[in-house]
């Protein structure tokens, strides 16, 4: 599946998936047929999650229990509809929405298109992204500030 390549991940294994849109439930059987298919975090850790917002509301509510089940190298995800979706609002953009993630230290690493109508941002720790070189306006954790002006906060 294409999809998985580009969201780094090979095959086999479980994905957690939430909030998937109907727009979007031909994923789920695709999905399925490579994967553990999970519809909401468990009591362990996760390995790979891809979480599904609309607003930024949404993502203020939903990132800190996401955040208890992750652990440094979880695959996390989220995505979001695209500005120039004609069939889905939000607003959420790659810029704005997302600075509950720098609370925690994590900092977006990489971006891809789901569809036609939306997009998703991979988040890592900060501490697990060798190179990290961005606009101080694209900055979203305190250890980032710090790191991008060359102090270490470890």
């Amino acid at each position: 599946m294409e999809l998985l390549k580009k969201l780094k991940r090979k095959s086999q294994g479980q994905l957690v998936l939430l909030d998937l849109p109907e727009l979007l439930e031909p994923l789920r059987k695709e999905f399925e047929d490579i994967l553990s298919v999970e519809n909401s975090l468990k009591e362990d850790k996760a390995d790979f999650i891809l979480a599904f917002f609309h607003t930024q509301e949404e993502i203020r509510e939903k990132v800190p229990f996401i955040m208890e089940k992750v652990h440094a190298d979880t695959l996390l995800w989220v995505s979001y509809p695209k500005k120039s979706s004609r069939k889905v609002s939000s607003d959420i953009t790659r810029d704005k929405g997302w600075e509950i993630f720098g609370e925690y230290g994590y900092e977006p690493v990489s971006q891809i298109s789901i569809s036609e109508d939306y997009s998703a941002l991979r988040f890592r720790p900060l501490k697990n992204i060798r190179s990290f070189r961005r606009n101080e306006e694209m900055i979203l954790s305190e250890e980032g500030r710090k790191r991008s002006k060359g102090e270490r906060g470890e």
